[in-house]
C-alpha cells in the first residue's frame, strides 16, 4: 500500500499491481473479485496522480467508473460497490477542480456526495461514512 515517503515507488508498485489484475481480469470479464480489484486498484493510481497529471487519472477513473457501474447492476445494494462508485465520482471531481472546471467538478461531488447520504442513511454509525461525507462537504465548500 501507499508509502507516504516515496509517492513515486508507491505509483510504480500500483501501476505493476494494476498491470497483473488487468490480466486477471482478461482471462475472464465475468469474475466480479478480478473486475473489483482492477477498479479499485485504477482508483487508487488515479490519486497518486490526480494533482500532478489530473487528466490521466480521470482516464483511470472512468474506467474504474464503468466496472463499479457493472458491480452496481449486479447488486445495487452492495455498500463496497456504492462506496467503490462514489469514490470514483469524488476522485473525478478532484480532477476536474485541478483543471479548473469547477462547475464540473460540483455536478460530481453533489453525485458522490448522494451516494454517500445514501450509505450514511443505511448505517448511520459508521464513523468510515461519516468521516467521507465530510470529506466530501469540505470539497464542495472549497
Amino acid at each position: 500500500d501507499l508509502n507516504l515517503l516515496q509517492p513515486e515507488q508507491a505509483l510504480a508498485f500500483y501501476r505493476e499491481a494494476l498491470r497483473i489484475v488487468e490480466r486477471e481480469h482478461a482471462r475472464d470479464q465475468n469474475d466480479a473479485r478480478a473486475r473489483r480489484d482492477v477498479d479499485r486498484l485504477l482508483r487508487k493510481t488515479a490519486l497518486m496522480i490526480v494533482d500532478r497529471q489530473p487528466a490521466e487519472a480521470m482516464a483511470l477513473v472512468q474506467r474504474a467508473l464503468q466496472l463499479s457501474g457493472i458491480h452496481l447492476r449486479t447488486s445495487p445494494n452492495n455498500t463496497e460497490y456504492i462506496r467503490d462508485s462514489a469514490d470514483g465520482l469524488l476522485l473525478y471531481a478532484y480532477g476536474l477542480q485541478n483543471l479548473n472546471r469547477h462547475r464540473e467538478a460540483i455536478q460530481y461531488l453533489e453525485k458522490g456526495l448522494e451516494k454517500q447520504l445514501a450509505l450514511q442513511r443505511s448505517s448511520p454509525e459508521a464513523k468510515r461514512f461519516q468521516r467521507e461525507l465530510q470529506e466530501t462537504y469540505e470539497a464542495i465548500g472549497d
